[in-house]
């Protein structure tokens, strides 16, 4: 079961594009080791270049924008690129508030007295000051006009002062004189005092900060390191919404941005200190014209490889039911994983009862389980399933059933496959069933006698291109094999409904008879990466006497793959199970995180299980 994952937030997608120069194809998840050689295994569409030329192994080679070795993979799209510092910066968000709280977010700010921090989230901050800033018009006002302190917020979440950590401050507007708006870190878990507009307050004590003043030309950012001013930014000289950025580099060394441009960095001879500081994010000020309007603080320490997967904290995230008459009562299978704006993870499965001792495959049905990030998944298809598998017209007996969930422009697209067609649905008004799209007909059925998949057809994984083409991978069989193999191809289609294949299918075939794929690659799962501008696979592969296990691959146009040299990435032996299969993967947000399915030693049934990569840290060796 597939899923392709949800679009880059806008949020994310603005982070991205203020990224200068190479750095915009820094990754979303990173990996290991150099590809050397294409693979010509089977019918498997690979690139033929020169091994004569220049391997992408050296941080100069990994970063000059140029696909030195010609097989099509550039800098951080490349394997051996990803163990460089360069590439290593795998983001996670750690902290966001666009300040956009109901009802505060319209009230116009010279209507807003101070007197209380309303709508200021006490999880994300601490206000203090007299009068408090206020949130209104979509910012952070730190409406004060009298100099003896500045009033502001301090954050809750803390972050980790070390290589990879970013602050991003959006404000508008020119304080004026002698107005002042400042972005720092601080080691200070509470401000205190302050009862009165200028009595006394406990100081902030910033390890690092930005401050925004006012200037003959313009407001300009002075950044200051350690108690010292180090330099100044151009001037801003309009009232326009612009960003300031505080990040720390591979080096230890923080540098200082406007709009993406660097104006200032600490000395050479001061890096910061090897053991990370707990600090915290503050923004404060006094003006009655300029304003923070978001903030984001991203955690880009950390790099994932292809290979380090591991059981999480929950690794058993649904089981079957203990209810005997429960429609999913014997086994569940095959997951599906969305992750919605609101944060929530949807996780679609397959479920089915017991007949004589094994799954009724005449009623097997698709489930719905959510998580809220805490306390693991509740299913929210208690009683009755979103659908059964006889909706799935003709019913091949095939014995299987999954969904990949696409997220589109037009809603969320649901592909069923049951064997013998890929059918597209839609989820009801009221959210409790799926409705069947295209007159019931499926959207791609096997292909004519004689192709690669003109046998059984299955495990739809999709990706909406910026262009809107919908590009959808499948599994597919050919009834030439002597003994049926699994093979993965492409079609597109403008609508989401009328199909086309790609004539390069299959563009995955499996590897040699005696490998971890030899007897085929199948349930692929398909994400793309923005950052790197890189579609990543993660698919099911049979060996020989059934072992299973989960390979990776690339690629830069969804049809030409580049296989991980060090495949397989998940084994049985890995996690403690019998067999596995089924990759679900969410590859956002700065998390890799999977759900397979998989049996327990000694069990017939299936159940479904959470693996996470958490990397390593940058600098830290390969």
């Amino acid at each position: 079961m597939s899923f392709a994952g949800e679009p880059v937030p806008s949020t994310a997608r603005s982070l991205i594009a203020r990224r200068p120069g190479p750095a915009a194809l820094r990754v979303l998840s990173r990996t290991g080791v150099a590809l050397g050689v294409a693979w010509t295994c089977a019918c498997t569409l690979v690139t033929e270049f020169d091994l004569g030329r220049l391997a992408e192994t050296t941080e100069v080679l990994c970063s000059d924008g140029l696909d030195n070795d010609g097989n099509r993979l550039a800098d951080c799209q490349e394997f051996g690129c990803l163990d460089r510092n360069v590439c290593c910066a795998l983001p996670k968000l750690l902290l966001a508030d666009d300040f956009e709280s109901d009802p505060c977010t319209g009230e116009p700010c010279n209507s807003r007295d101070g007197l209380s921090p309303v709508c200021i989230s006490p999880d994300l901050w601490q206000a203090w000051g007299t009068p408090y800033p206020v949130v209104c018009e979509g910012a952070l006002a730190p409406r004060k006009d009298q100099a003896c302190y500045e009033i502001g917020v301090l954050g809750q979440v803390p972050l980790l002062l070390r290589p990879g950590l970013r602050i991003l401050v959006g404000f508008e507007g020119q304080p004026e004189r002698p107005g002042r708006l400042t972005v720092g870190l601080t080691q200070q878990q509470k401000v205190s005092g302050a009862a009165a507009d200028c009595a006394d307050l406990q100081p902030v004590e910033h390890l690092l900060s930005a401050s925004l003043t006012w200037t003959l030309a313009g407001a300009a950012w002075t950044a200051r390191f350690d108690k010292g001013d180090l330099a100044t930014s151009s001037p801003v000289t309009d009232a326009a919404r612009h960003q300031v950025e505080i990040a720390v580099g591979a080096d230890r060394r923080v540098s200082y941005l406007l709009d993406g441009v660097e104006f200032a960095r600490s000395p050479a001879e001061l890096p910061l200190p090897r053991t990370p500081r707990e600090v915290r994010v503050t923004l404060q000020g006094r003006s009655l014209s300029a304003r923070f309007t978001d903030v984001r603080a991203i955690d880009e320490s950390r790099c994932d490889t292809p290979g380090q997967w591991e059981p999480a904290s929950t690794f058993q995230s649904l089981s079957q039911r203990t209810s005997d008459t429960a429609w999913d009562a014997f086994e569940v299978s095959y997951p599906a994983v969305v992750r919605r704006s609101t944060g929530v993870i949807e996780l679609y499965y397959t479920g089915c009862p017991e007949i004589g001792a094994t799954c009724d495959a005449r009623s097997l049905a698709l489930g719905l389980a959510i998580s809220r990030g805490v306390g693991g998944f509740e299913r929210a298809t208690d009683t009755t399933p979103l659908t059964y598998v006889e909706s799935l017209l003709p019913f091949t007996g095939y014995g299987h059933l999954d969904a990949g969930v696409v997220l589109t422009r037009a809603g969320t697209r649901y592909y069923l496959s049951g064997g013998q067609g890929i059918y597209a649905h839609q989820l009801s008004a009221d959210g409790t069933r799926l409705e069947t799209l295209n007159g019931g007909e499926a959207v791609l059925t096997p292909g004519s006698t004689g192709t690669w998949d003109d046998a059984t057809i299955c495990c739809a994984s999709g990706v909406e291109r910026e262009d809107g083409v919908l590009m959808l991978w499948y599994a597919a069989q050919s009834s030439a094999d002597p003994h049926p193999v699994w093979r993965v191809g492409l079609a597109t289609s403008a609508d989401g409904l009328a199909f086309t294949r790609d004539t390069r299918s299959p563009v995955l075939a499996e590897g040699p008879v005696d490998g971890f794929e030899g007897q085929g690659v199948t349930e692929p799962e398909v994400v793309y990466d923005p950052i790197r501008r890189l579609y990543r696979m993660w698919y099911g592969a049979r060996a020989l006497f059934g072992k299973s296990s989960i390979g990776y691959a690339v690629s830069v146009d969804g049809v030409t793959w580049h296989k991980y040299p060090q495949n397989p990435v998940l084994t049985t032996d890995m996690v403690g199970l019998d067999d596995l299969g089924s990759p679900a993967v969410l590859a956002d947000e700065g998390e890799l995180r999977m759900w397979i399915h998989g049996r327990e030693p000694g069990s017939r049934r299936f159940s479904i299980y959470e693996v996470q990569n958490l990397g390593r840290e940058v600098g830290a060796d390969p």
